[in-house]
This record gives C-alpha cells, structure tokens and sequence, in this order.
C-alpha cells in the first residue's frame, strides 16, 4: 500500500480537517500518517488512523523520505518554510 503523510496545522480544528484529506487518500489507497501537534487527542477520535507527532525539524527530512506523498496544511509556521525551501533545493520529491 501507498503511503502518505498530511502535516496539519496546529490547531485541534486544522487536524479534524485534514482527517477529511485522510479519509480520501485511504479510498485511493493510500495508508495516511497524519502529523499534529495533539495527535495523541485526535488518536482518540479516529482509533483506526495513524497518527504521529510532528517530527523535529532537523528530523524532518529524513521522517518524510519514506512517503510517496505529502500534503502539508501551510500554517505560516517554521515547519512550512522549511518544507518549501527543501521543496525549492530539490531536496523533497515532488509530482
């Protein structure tokens, strides 16, 4: 199975919305890990999801390496400009 990483903003309301982005990546086939600040409160919610912590920046690279697509919710936070700065070195695969 495919596998897929949604980075979500940091809000409870941003990871409830991006469960939506989950729920059709899981009907094309793929196995969704979504990554949010209080995964453990949204793990809660959706016992059948995966759920991980965001990874910290220096890792973040290396955690996303194994995922054939990644959708990230631009929160203007570090993690978003990181993202697109690795994106622009072509550093992270994209489509």
């Amino acid at each position: 199975m495919k596998k897929a990483a949604l980075l979500c903003a940091s809000g409870i309301g941003d990871g409830l919305l991006m469960m939506i982005g989950a729920h059709h990546l899981k009907e094309a086939g793929y196995h969704p890990t979504i990554y949010h600040a209080h995964a453990k409160d949204l793990s809660l919610l959706f016992e059948e999801d995966t759920f991980a912590p965001h990874p910290p920046l220096d890792e973040l690279q290396e955690a996303l390496a194994s995922y054939e697509l990644v959708l990230i919710e631009n929160d203007h936070s570090e993690r978003a400009y990181f993202l697109a700065d690795l994106r622009k070195k072509g550093k992270l695969k994209t489509a």
